[in-house]
Formats: structure tokens, C-alpha cells, sequence
């Protein structure tokens, strides 16, 4: 497209193509080659006038700015599509390039701009109903007052965002529902006028062979029989959305009982031990340090808590979700292992069982932690592959490593083991002292 565009020279088209061209390949992780497709496109869209995709240009580039750690750049690119935007009086646009700078604000720990960023911006997706934008505000404001150690509010935003996500997810729903209700309508209307016009052909040709008659009424029967095929494809269908819809809605309600009672409950131990710690100082460091202990564990506790939730709240986990996910384990044990380097390799793919998904991250972030644990290792490596209709994942490292006819198996591994076998998958563990330990999973995508 853009080679023909080039050719006869179309600047306004070249000027949206190059984006598209840079978005696919920013999705794809290129931000090399993202990079050099905006700034072509900003060329046309100069050229052009086309203000509407130079501000998202500017947007996109900022994104990419700010996942490199180029504040200052990020900040000039985002400051010009957000004047654009003004100019064009859009304002959920321009509230959605304050939501990207959110992040910035975080990474900076900048808490409190980071908030009255969003009490700005809040009421304009409430205002359009923009509920995606509204969605990732609520999750900044959850990241926000953990840091600002106001838990009532970090809670309170996560009803939020639990309510609006229910409402995202049964709009989807009802949307599915309403495009297989009018196909099926559609296709029952075509075949009555199919009826229809094989009626008037009967009557019309009365007069004809009995031969002509029969093959006409077998190709009407078999019309029947195609309409009764096409009708029980599409109940079946609704039916099985109807049934993937109270599966889900089962699913929201035990993690949102999860969230709201244990989640909330494990809070107010983590904030009770902060305030006995703070107005009865304790000369025991024996105490102290259980208290610390306690602390740590409760914290540890709502983490795998909000990993469950996570879960059993997404319908479909893809592979990019789950990366996410690891990654951000693995930050948290950067803090307090920063000699190790990690090295992640994820393909895409889908996963549409919450069981297979649980079992399969928490099998990884306990390979992951024992190798922090006893390996003492330089660096850690994970990666997970599909490939035919199977989902491969290896833990490796090239730490201290163990005699496998001797070591006394502990219950992390035997936990590991017992999880991928009730989801059908196989357990492999290979490790020799000091060339490191691998742990291999190979587990069917639906069992």
C-alpha cells in the first residue's frame, strides 16, 4: 500500500500508513523500527496539515521515549501532541496523554503531581464514558496510594476497578450476544425468503414432469435441512456464550470475595503491625524482628493473592499478559538481588483455562524463587514457547546447582510437580553441582 501511495505521491495517505506501519511494529516490540516509521510519518503529516495524526505521532514517540528513560525527550514529544489536542478542543485525548505521564510521575516518585494528574483528569472519562482510560486511572491510583501508605484508598479504588471492570466485561458480552442474535436472525429471514421463492417455482411450474416435481421438492427439503443445521449451530453458539458468561461471573465473585474480605483483612494486619511498631517501640529485637517477619509474610501473602485474582479475573490470558506479570515478580526481586541478571524469552500465545494459567505462573515464580534462594547464581533464565498446541517453559540458572541422588526434596519441589500434573503437564528437573539447575515444564494448552 505504502509503495503505491509513494508512487503516485498520495502525502496525506503516506501520512497515516506510516503510522499504522509504526504502530504494528511498536506492538511487535521493534521501537527501532516504530521509531523510524513515525518520524516518516511526521514528514507527511507535516507536510499535510493532518493534525489529528501528527498529535498522535508525538504521543507515540513520547511512549517510546519514556520506556527508554529519556525523560527529557518524552516529556517534549507529550507536551506537543498535548497541545495539538487543546487546539482541537479534544479533551479525552488530551486527558489521555496526562494518563501516560502518570508513569512518568511514578518512575520519578513524583507521588503527589502523579495524583492531582489524575483527580484532573478522572471526572473527563467519567464525563465521555471513556471506560478503558478510566479503568487505567483507577490502577494509577492504586499504584499511587500504596506508595503513599494510604491503604483505605488504594482499596477503595480497587472496588472500583473491579466494578468497572465487571461492567467492561459483561458490555463485551452483550455486545457478543447481540452480533450472534442478528446473525441469526439474518440467516433465518434468508432462508424464509428461500422457502418463499421455492413455493412460487412450485406453483409456477405445476404443469411440468413429475420428475421436475420431485427433484424440486428434495432440493426444498434439503434447503430445510440446512436451515435446521445453520439454527442449531447458532443456538449452540449463544449457548455456549451464555454459559462462558456465568462461568466468568462465577469466577468475578470468588475473586472479588478473595479481594474484598481476605485482601482487606491482610491490610489491616500489615497497617496494625506498622502502628504497634510506631506507638509501643520495642527493645526486643527478637520481637522485632518476628514482627518484621510477619510483616514481610503478610505482604508476600497479598501479592499471590492479587496473582490469583489476576487470574481467575481475565477471561483469556495471552503470553504478552503473563510476561508482564513474571516481570514484574522479578523486579521486586531485583531490590533485594541485584547482582543477578535475568533473561526472559516469552512467544505469543493464548491461554483460555485460569487453571492451566495459575498452575503454569505459579510453578515459574517458585522455580524462580528457589533459584534466588539456594543457587547463588549469576544469572537466571526463563523462557516459554508453544508449539503445537503445547506450552513449553524452562527455568534455568547457572548457580551452585545439587546432586539429585542425594538432595532431600523439598516441598517446593514437590509442589511444582503435583501442580503441572493435575493440569495433564510433565515435570523434568536436571542439575549437577556447580553447572546450575534446569527445570522444564511441558503442559497442554487445554486440558
Amino acid at each position: 500500500s505504502i509503495d503505491y501511495q509513494e508512487e503516485i505521491k498520495s502525502d496525506p495517505d503516506l501520512c497515516k500508513s506510516y503510522l499504522t506501519l509504526g504502530n504494528i511494529y511498536f506492538e511487535m516490540k521493534d521501537t527501532i523500527l516504530s521509531s523510524k516509521m513515525y518520524d516518516k510519518s511526521l514528514f507527511y503529516c507535516k507536510k499535510t496539515g493532518d493534525k489529528y495524526t501528527l498529535s498522535s505521532i508525538y504521543n507515540n514517540i513520547g511512549i517510546i521515549k519514556a520506556a527508554q528513560k529519556k525523560s527529557i525527550e518524552s516529556k517534549k514529544m507529550f507536551s506537543e501532541a498535548k497541545k495539538i489536542r487543546e487546539d482541537l478542543k479534544a479533551n479525552v485525548y488530551s486527558a489521555k496523554l496526562e494518563l501516560n505521564s502518570v508513569d512518568e510521575c511514578i518512575a520519578n516518585k513524583d507521588f503527589d503531581k502523579a495524583k492531582n494528574i489524575l483527580d484532573k483528569i478522572k471526572p473527563i472519562f467519567e464525563k465521555n464514558k471513556s471506560l478503558i482510560n478510566l479503568s487505567n486511572t483507577y490502577k494509577g491510583y492504586i499504584t499511587v496510594f500504596s506508595y503513599l501508605n494510604k491503604p483505605d484508598s488504594s482499596f477503595y479504588y480497587s472496588k472500583k476497578l473491579n466494578l468497572l471492570d465487571i461492567d467492561i466485561n459483561n458490555k463485551i458480552v452483550s455486545k457478543q450476544t447481540a452480533e450472534l442474535e442478528t446473525k441469526y436472525q439474518t440467516a433465518k429471514k434468508e432462508q424464509e425468503i428461500a422457502q418463499k421463492n421455492n413455493q412460487i417455482i412450485i406453483a409456477s411450474i405445476a404443469a411440468l414432469s413429475f420428475l421436475l416435481i420431485g427433484f424440486l421438492l428434495y432440493k426444498n427439503q434439503k434447503t430445510k435441512n440446512q436451515q435446521q443445521k445453520q439454527e442449531s449451530v447458532l443456538k449452540e453458539a449463544l449457548l455456549k456464550i451464555e454459559a462462558e458468561n456465568q462461568l466468568q461471573e462465577q469466577r468475578l465473585g470468588i475473586s472479588k470475595e478473595l479481594h474484598d474480605n481476605i485482601g482487606s483483612q491482610l491490610t489491616f494486619v500489615i497497617s496494625a503491625i506498622d502502628t504497634l511498631k510506631q506507638n509501643y517501640p520495642s527493645t526486643n529485637e527478637k520481637i522485632d524482628n518476628q514482627l518484621e517477619n510477619i510483616n514481610s509474610f503478610t505482604k508476600n501473602t497479598i501479592t499471590e493473592l492479587r496473582d490469583t485474582v489476576w487470574v481467575m479475573n481475565t477471561k483469556e490470558i495471552d503470553s504478552n499478559a503473563l510476561k508482564e506479570r513474571l516481570l514484574e515478580n522479578i523486579e521486586r526481586a531485583k531490590m533485594s538481588h541485584q547482582n543477578i541478571n535475568f533473561k526472559v524469552t516469552i512467544d505469543d500465545f493464548e491461554i483460555d483455562n485460569s487453571s492451566i494459567a495459575l498452575n503454569l505462573f505459579r510453578t515459574i515464580q517458585e522455580a524462580v524463587n528457589n533459584a534466588l534462594k539456594y543457587a547463588k547464581a549469576a544469572e537466571i533464565e526463563i523462557t516459554i514457547t508453544e508449539k503445537n498446541n503445547q506450552i513449553n517453559a524452562i527455568v534455568s540458572d547457572n548457580g551452585l546447582g545439587f546432586d539429585l541422588e542425594t538432595i532431600k526434596k523439598g516441598n517446593g519441589l514437590k509442589n511444582m510437580k503435583k501442580r503441572i500434573q493435575t493440569i495433564n503437564g510433565s515435570f523434568a528437573i536436571e542439575s549437577q553441582i556447580n553447572t546450575g539447575t534446569k527445570i522444564s515444564v511441558m503442559i497442554p494448552k487445554n486440558i
